[in-house]
């Protein structure tokens, strides 16, 4: 056997100081339970503006149906990026009348949209009892499954880096709020949902990467001044129906930067 004379430096490699700085798995203990409790409180306003919504519609209330209906939005933005894995219960909510054959005409045109086509474009209640009804019921359905749902850690920043890519690949060129044209306001909601799981893992990705944690904080400030520089300062909100497709692309780009800067943090806490 030979015995080779010398001495042998060890010297710690990015990968080994990465290890070293990534979180034990009971520091995600804390971030999972607070997010299923923001999910729980977010479907409960769901469900009570879903109600007032019901309620108003049944009343004849177009002003009164309007409101509620922004308020359920609002709220429903705040979990859609878990409640798209309830498939569903999604389609029965959220169906596009684009995507669908007959468009309005369709039977399958349910959910928000179908409400906000009759508050909107006709300009009505008649007709709208059954389908606020069924909005509200599937409402509670969600909330229901919502409960159920299981989350890893890697869950909280992948659902939220997903569901940016979507809103700036669909609903961000296209407009989403086809009839009520409140797509900005909704975009503020959606990044406050998003930004909710994010949040939650930005003291331990600071701990670990703080140039991530800048990053991420970066991309969702240049969102919400790119979607507050399309909605002005005068009093009436603009219309997404007047943004050029320019403007949009723009916001669009914003959104594809803050879902690779979300993107990041996963790596970052050794989640990957």
């Amino acid at each position: 056997m030979s015995n080779p004379r010398g001495k042998l430096t060890v010297t710690a490699s990015a990968h080994s100081d990465a290890e070293k700085a990534k979180p034990p798995l009971k520091a995600f203990i804390g971030p999972l339970s607070e997010y299923k409790v923001y999910l729980a409180l977010q479907s409960g306003q769901l469900i009570q503006a879903t109600k007032a919504l019901a309620t108003a519609v049944e009343a004849g209330d177009l002003a009164a149906g309007r409101t509620a209906y922004g308020a359920a939005r609002t709220a429903y933005r705040h979990v859609e990026a878990v409640s798209g894995r309830i498939a569903d219960i999604e389609n029965a909510i959220d169906p596009v009348a684009a995507y669908l054959a007959g468009r309005e005409q369709d039977p399958a045109f349910t959910g928000f949209h179908r409400v906000e086509f009759g508050l909107w474009r006709q300009s009505v209640t008649t007709n709208l009892k059954p389908i606020a009804d069924k909005l509200a019921a599937d409402t509670i359905a969600l909330r229901d499954r919502l409960k159920a749902v299981k989350f890893a850690p890697a869950d909280l920043a992948g659902n939220a880096a997903r569901e940016v890519r979507r809103l700036a690949e669909g609903p961000v060129i296209s407009g989403d709020s086809l009839y009520a044209g409140d797509d900005l306001a909704e975009f503020v909601a959606a990044v406050d949902g998003i930004e909710k799981p994010v949040s939650l893992l930005l003291p331990l990705a600071t701990e670990s990467s703080p140039d991530v944690a800048k990053a991420v904080n970066d991309a969702f400030a240049a969102a919400r001044a790119e979607i507050g520089r399309l909605a002005g300062s005068g009093p009436a909100p603009v219309l997404y129906s007047e943004v050029p497709p320019d403007a949009r692309k723009a916001l669009s780009a914003t959104f594809v930067a803050l879902a690779g800067a979300i993107d990041r943090i996963n790596p970052a806490l050794g989640l990957e």
